[in-house]
């Protein structure tokens, strides 16, 4: 097999350093976060590069991972190169995304929840999900202490009041972290009792929750989050390996 050339199409997300234009290789949350995880895994043969919808016709696999901000003329352009389209979120359903999605080879999002919610509004040929890559050696159980944990951005959709009245009623103490290094966040996982997300809004899957379950944290949750959808999401013996395997999974789509 000789070298296989991606294109990596992905729009520019509103963050702290927010420009006009493409996104080049900065990582902001969760999506990009699992994008430059993926990316990270390309196997040997497989050479990507960001590219945009004018330019995607240069390589020999388009890669679309954002379709939000996607003009009507972008869609056209990419639609013809039958792209695999990798919606990590819930999208609005305009024209111009059901346009890329119903011609990608492929569509793949996190969950089976994520996959119901998006076939409300477009037909796909074929549908595969796959959930976030992590390295899933850095997650760690550690000696835990009689503490719940609720770490996410702080926006009122990501449900933290719902965090606090849950452990207000449950006498629990609650550690909030929203913009602690990822590192931070994690040593406090590995010694927290209780994890708690209950989101108010849909969520694909949330990668939050996979690193809780992996560093033993009890689960406080709701149906928002798509990875409740999964099979033994919450047993760590059967979440690992899905984790472990995302990547491969990730590849054996885009390049079959």
């Amino acid at each position: 097999m000789g070298t296989v050339r991606v294109g990596v199409v992905t729009t520019h997300l509103p963050g702290e350093r927010d420009s006009p234009g493409w996104l080049v290789g900065l990582f902001r949350g969760g999506a990009e976060l699992s994008d430059a995880e993926y990316l990270r895994a390309a196997p040997a043969g497989v050479v990507w590069e960001y590219t945009t919808p004018a330019l995607a016709h240069q390589f020999d696999r388009v890669l679309v991972t954002s379709v939000d901000m996607l003009t009507s003329e972008d869609a056209d352009k990419l639609a013809r190169l039958e792209p695999v389209v990798f919606l990590h979120h819930e999208v609005a359903g305009l024209p111009q995304q059901r346009r890329i999605v119903e011609s990608a080879e492929c569509l793949i999002v996190h969950t089976p929840a994520h996959a119901a919610r998006t076939l409300k509004w477009c037909e796909p040929r074929r549908v595969e999900y796959v959930l976030s890559a992590i390295d899933t050696s850095v997650l760690r159980v550690g000696v835990k202490e009689d503490f719940a944990l609720a770490a996410c951005r702080d926006h009122p959709l990501k449900g933290l009041k719902n965090a606090r009245i849950w452990a207000a009623k449950n006498d629990m103490r609650l550690e909030v972290m929203t913009r602690e290094e990822r590192v931070t966040v994690l040593e406090a996982m590995s010694r927290a009792a209780v994890f708690v997300h209950l989101p108010m809004a849909f969520e694909s899957e949330c990668r939050s929750i996979i690193e809780a379950v992996l560093s033993g944290c009890r689960i406080v949750t709701n149906d928002l989050v798509g990875l409740t959808s999964v099979p033994g999401w919450d047993d760590p013996a059967q979440l690992r390996p899905m984790v472990d395997e995302a990547a491969a999974k990730y590849w054996s789509l885009v390049c079959p």
